[in-house]
């Protein structure tokens, strides 16, 4: 029997289903895209796991293989916790492991379903499939022990791994060699009302080897023994985007210690992506590759040597203007007519905001390990695209996806750059040049110099208010890079572009009848990706702050406009009216002194966060007491607290949501502050984290997060959505207590100290 749905329980063949020397194994099958045809995972001396999530061992306990990435965002746990509560077990008895690349560990909802981490889309994928898994499993096993003590199945109970029927008593593992022999007992998760661990906070699985070191992240990995001494390399890219090499003098190089090679490689595309030009140096250490490659003179051609700062800003800001080309994101009602009415007996408010190319700038730097050999290529590597890299990996080399066998270790921050796969392709290449193991780190600078950047955006936007003070008609002109071209036809971009680089504004949650949203894709050389929240992360900011400068040309409480406004969207009033009673919105302090307070709304990934930040703002020294604030030059900002209200649907571990929303803001807060690449002469000019200020331990504030459950059955994202909200919170606060709107980030930019 085979269920076309996605997500559906499969009855496999008892050649894929029951494997492991009689130990009961349940996979889930998911309608592979003709893509995914013909390959597989690597064969394993003992076990064959084609398809299987949920083993059952004869000999004791119960594995899991999680088909996501675990990058800090608890899916590990998370998806042990749906298995170990429809398997009526303790966290303790299961053991987690990462899923090979496969055709069967395919996400049921991503483009292709590939295996892949990113879109906050872990537990959004994987919940149901796990607990349809769990729940089968369950009743499996009550179903042969049933029929091994002839009762009925409705005397059999469940618990820490165990069926009893009266005086009868068998573990799972007594079962499974009984239950392997029969046929799946197909069973429905259970019902929310019996949950006993979901919904808990046990100790995250993960975090005992992070903290004992024990943990194998990239950087960490160690090749077998068997493989020969791993070699270590590192790699030189063009300094200038678009330029191929045209030279290498590598005679200095050569004669440092330790140095074993120095490669060059031509750009070489494999499926979805592409190699650029790039020098090699492969030595006995990672230090003497890092030493000779500095020794290494290339020289590069071509590119845009004319790109900087000022062209990037000049190319948005022409992007805003009345001749610039645009598409229609979204078109209700006359909003032209609204605003054009609203000039003649009420207020328009206009107003322009921008924001930076920003970096990933994970804290693990880009390593991979590979080992090539004529008849299988062995990769170890901190990635989030299994699928992407297996492709890759087999279009650079001309081998068989099926000769690929990729180890996916811990990920030192992913945040989207870990899904690009260039780094270990490149890994990959330089050692089908050796009979060993080779391990590739890219240099902190080569990382910053050449990454895949969330996208500089600009939006010009008009509002027109009436006499009452209401919100007549909102128009909206973005100009930025569509990240799509990158992976799609231009065509196919541009035609599904509109309701991704317009999120936040093509399905505005605000009750505004008259809306006219449209955007202008530049076509720069800067390579762009997929960074965390994606384009909720500008226009959320854009949205939410300029919604404030309305509801104060209205004369409105920022809050309540936002209240008045969304009635077609309970779940968003819902969380206004929480965030803000969280943060006594209206309140003065204990002191009586008057607080400054701003609030940002965001929907992105299937969830909704509010949130609001307290900030003060202390005036330069020598300032007059009670000055009207010309300027912001000089003064000092600091974040005092911020309140989180999260509602992302069904949750499995609030303590993992709480941490995601820290982090997430956390890594927001900093980017809204100081964050910012620079650009010139065609190239980054932004070289390590001394010129890019993350968030410093010192800068983050106090945090209170409430996870409130107002959705629907299905879960949300967690990893993603508390990041958007935080921008226009602090910069609507800084008004709040200035009178001074930032319009353009960072905030730094402003000259407020940070």
């Amino acid at each position: 029997m085979s269920l076309s749905s996605p997500g559906s329980l499969v009855n496999l063949s008892r050649r894929e289903a029951f494997k492991l020397g009689g130990g009961l194994v349940l996979g889930l099958a998911f309608p592979p895209s003709p893509e995914f045809l013909g390959y597989g995972p690597a064969a394993d001396a003992t076990t064959d796991w084609l398809g299987p999530y949920v083993r059952v061992d004869p000999h004791g306990g119960v594995i899991l293989r999680v088909p996501a990435s675990e990058m800090g965002q608890g899916i590990h746990t998370g998806l042990a916790m749906v298995l170990a509560e429809e398997l009526d077990l303790t966290l303790d008895q299961v053991r987690v492991e990462m899923a090979p690349n496969s055709k069967a560990y395919g996400h049921p909802s991503q483009l292709g379903s590939q295996q892949l981490t990113a879109g906050s889309g872990s537990t959004r994928g994987w919940w149901q499939p796990m607990a349809e898994a769990g729940a089968t499993a369950r009743a499996t096993l009550v179903a042969t022990a049933a029929s091994r003590w002839k009762v009925d199945v409705a005397t059999c109970k469940t618990a820490d791994g165990v069926v009893t029927s009266g005086a009868n008593r068998a573990t799972y593992g007594e079962l499974a060699v009984d239950a392997a022999a029969g046929s799946l007992t197909k069973a429905a998760p259970k019902d929310r009302s019996t949950w006993k661990l979901v919904h808990t906070e046990p100790q995250r699985l993960d975090i005992p080897s992070k903290v004992n070191g024990t943990g194998v992240f990239g950087i960490d990995v160690k090749t077998p023994p068997e493989l020969g001494t791993c070699l270590n390399a590192t790699v030189l890219h063009s300094p200038v985007f678009g330029a191929h090499l045209e030279s290498v003098d590598d005679a200095a190089a050569r004669k440092m210690p330790g140095v074993v090679d120095v490669l060059q490689f031509t750009a070489k595309k494999g499926s979805l992506q592409e190699t650029l030009d790039f020098v090699a140096v492969v030595a006995d250490t990672f230090w003497h590759a890092r030493l000779a490659a500095a020794a290494v003179v290339a020289k590069w051609e071509g590119g845009r040597p004319d790109l900087d700062d000022d062209a990037i800003a000049k190319a948005l800001a022409a992007g805003l203007g009345v001749i610039a080309k645009t598409s229609v994101v979204k078109k209700s009602g006359d909003a032209k007519g609204q605003i054009a009415a609203a000039d003649k007996t009420g207020t328009v408010v206009t107003a322009t905001y921008s924001v930076p190319y920003l970096h990933h700038a994970t804290m693990e730097p880009l390593c991979a390990t590979a080992h090539v050999t004529a008849e299988k290529v062995e990769i170890w590597a901190p990635t989030q695209s299994q699928t992407l890299t297996e492709e890759g990996i087999a279009g650079c080399l001309g081998v068989p996806r099926s000769s690929i066998r990729l180890h996916t270790t811990l990920l030192g921050g992913g945040l989207g750059r870990k899904s690009e796969v260039d780094f270990v392709v490149e890994a990959a290449r330089i050692a089908e040049h050796y009979d060993k193991p080779v391990k590739v780190t890219w240099p902190r600078e080569e990382d910053f110099k050449h990454g895949f950047y969330r996208p500089a955006f600009a939006a010009f936007m008009r509002a027109g208010v009436t006499k009452a003070g209401d919100l007549s008609g909102l128009s909206v002109r973005l100009s930025g890079p569509n990240i799509l071209t990158r992976f799609v036809p231009k065509p196919i971009a541009r035609l599904i572009g509109g309701s991704f680089v317009g999120e936040n504004f093509y399905e505005n949650p605000y009750t505004i009848r008259d809306q006219h949203v449209e955007y202008h894709e530049l076509d720069l050389p800067i390579p762009t990706g997929f960074w965390r929240s994606v384009s909720a992360s500008h226009n959320g900011y854009f949205r939410e702050c300029f919604l404030d400068e309305v509801a104060h040309a209205a004369g409105v409480d920022p809050v309540q406009f936002r209240i008045d406004h969304l009635d077609a969207s309970p779940r968003h009033k819902a969380l206004v009216q929480r965030v803000a009673a969280m943060a006594d919105w209206g309140k003065p302090a204990a002191d009586g002194s008057k607080r400054a307070l701003g609030i940002g709304i965001v929907e992105s990934f299937g969830s909704i966060v509010a949130e609001v930040a307290q900030v003060r703002v202390t005036p330069p020294a020598g300032s007059t007491p009670g000055q009207v604030w010309a300027t912001l030059e000089g003064a000092t900002l600091k974040v005092e607290k911020v309140w989180i209200a999260f509602d992302c649907g069904r949750y499995i571990h609030p303590g993992i949501i709480r941490a995601q929303a820290e982090g997430a803001m956390g890594m927001g807060l900093g980017a809204a502050l100081g964050e910012a690449m620079s650009f010139s002469g065609g190239a980054a000019a932004t070289p390590n984290f001394y010129a890019y200020p993350v968030l410093r331990m010192a800068q983050m504030p106090d945090v209170e997060v409430e996870v409130v459950e107002g959705g629907p059955d299905s879960p949300g994202g967690v990893g993603e959505p508390a990041l958007p909200p935080i921008a226009p919170a602090v910069c609507n606060a800084i008004f709040a207590a200035t009178g001074v709107r930032i319009r353009k980030l960072p905030i730094a930019s402003s000259g407020l100290i940070v």
